[in-house]
């Protein structure tokens, strides 16, 4: 089966790691105290044998110290070994190779070769390397781009020295640590070895670490699966309610309309009825007066036309009559000499 190599610019990456540095510092800072404790930056030593001395840099809680070693590794007494034991006991210790015993140049290859790196650089090693490549540790790492072309930094060492020191520290029982050499602020590795991290402290302390990042990362899933099931409780819970209540509201409905039928049905049956408003107004006209035309409507109002030849005799017995006491004068036309039509509207009594 063919192999794909999908290749992430740097760009990238370089923001995908600021943000996985940031969220892991959020984790942290939101950590109980104890776990935050066990999560603290491991120490680290540094081992730089050299042939005029032997420099150990140790790094706690932020600060560094230096010890100088006026004698290389090879001539260190039992005392001198103990004492390298208890500077890197505790710490993710590392051998940093220096010149003469390594030697560190760069390559320029093209972009197409960022997915087979090390074979690239295996097929120019016989040019650049000093010494045999069968002879070497070598290792390679990518260390600056440039359109269509990869600047790859490669650390060689001979495999006879990286043997030479790790078989010092067998002899003193002391599992060797893993040797690099620089590339400016970076490194490479040469060689694997213990750097002192998988000890059963720092096994508890990680998978400590691991499980408290895990529940602090988790907290949005949980939260949102508490805030779900909740929605679904309460949901639940105001069905089951609309459920039991639906019977008395429809019945509060029922009472509502049959009391606003009631209501409006009342105004209609107060109101005197066509017949008894003909009456009274035949019976209210003054002998002056006749009526002409008279409409009940449906709102219930009632309007008449009546003509007289004395005006203020037929206002006056309208407004004395009992059902058409709120019944006014809206309109007045005059006729032939003296006599006038007057058109009357209004709710009756």
């Amino acid at each position: 089966m063919p192999t794909v190599n999908v290749a992430l610019p740097r760009s990238l990456m370089a923001s995908a790691r600021q943000f996985w540095g940031w969220w892991t510092e959020e984790l942290r800072s939101a950590a109980p105290e104890a776990v935050r404790r066990w999560t603290k930056p491991v120490p680290r030593a540094e081992i730089e044998p050299a042939r005029a001395g032997t420099i150990v840099d140790v790094e706690r809680d932020g600060l560094g110290e230096r010890h100088v070693e006026e004698r290389p590794l090879e001539e260190l007494d039992a005392e001198g070994w103990s004492q390298l034991h208890t500077l890197v006991a505790g710490t993710r210790a590392r051998i940093v190779l220096a010149p003469p015993d390594v030697f560190v140049t760069r390559l320029t290859l093209p972009a197409a070769a960022r997915g087979r790196l090390r074979t690239a650089v295996s097929l120019r090693l016989g040019q650049i390397a000093p010494v045999n490549p069968e002879q070497l540790a070598w290792s390679c790492r990518i260390v600056g781009e440039s359109g269509r072309e990869l600047e790859v930094a490669v650390a060689m060492a001979r495999r006879e020295r990286i043997e030479a020191v790790a078989a010092l520290f067998e002899a003193r029982a002391m599992a060797p640590p893993p040797m690099v050499a620089r590339i400016g602020v970076e490194t490479i590795e040469l060689a694997s070895g213990a750097d002192g991290s998988h000890t059963p402290e720092r096994r508890q302390r990680r998978h400590a670490a691991v499980l408290a990042a895990l529940l602090l990362a988790s907290i949005p899933a949980t939260s949102w699966t508490a805030a779900t099931l909740l929605a679904w409780v309460e949901e639940r819970h105001a069905l089951a309610l609309h459920e039991d209540l639906a019977p008395r509201l429809a019945a509060e409905r029922a009472l509502a309309r049959e009391a606003q039928t009631r209501s409006a049905l009342r105004i209609v049956l107060e109101l005197p009825s066509a017949t008894s408003l003909i009456e009274g107004l035949a019976l209210g006209l003054p002998d002056s007066a006749f009526a002409v035309s008279a409409e009940r409507h449906y709102d219930g109002r009632f309007t008449f036309e009546a003509q007289t030849t004395d005006r203020a005799a037929l206002e006056s017995a309208v407004a004395e009559s009992e059902l058409l006491a709120s019944v006014h004068s809206a309109n007045v036309a005059p006729i032939d000499g003296e006599a006038v039509r007057l058109s009357f509207a209004g709710m009756p009594r």
